[in-house]
């Protein structure tokens, strides 16, 4: 509850927790930033890692496995609850497009997980 300058804060994420660092371990809540690696399309889902300053598409049926499974672990550790944070998009951003972000966000309101409205955050 302190402001912006303090490291304690609600403000800062000092320790971010990946898929390897909470592999195992249950959690009250979680918060999931829901990245552009892995997007539904328009047959099924689309599977990429981000390269230089582009995204590029991960054909393999193993890294694809890999991409998968990262949301996976992060999607199974709360015990408590979840917000599954969907970004809004950047329509500048080639690499952050908000039709990309709109569609992710239908199919995760057609597979019932419920939704509110966006809150606008300033940084």
């Amino acid at each position: 509850m302190d402001s912006k300058e303090d490291v304690r804060s609600s403000y800062r994420l000092e320790v971010a927790a990946s898929e390897f660092e909470c592999q195992g371990l249950e959690l009250d809540w979680v918060g999931l930033c829901w990245g552009a690696d892995l997007l539904p399309g328009d047959e099924g889902w689309v599977y990429r890692r981000f390269r230089g300053t582009a995204w590029q598409a991960v054909r393999t049926p193993a890294e694809q496995m890999y991409v998968l499974n990262r949301y996976r672990v992060l999607l199974t550790r709360a015990r408590k609850g979840m917000v599954i944070w969907v970004p809004a998009g950047l329509p500048d951003d080639s690499t952050h497009q908000p039709a990309w972000f709109d569609r992710l966000q239908r199919a995760l309101e057609a597979a019932g997980v419920p939704t509110k409205d966006p809150i606008l955050v300033s940084v």
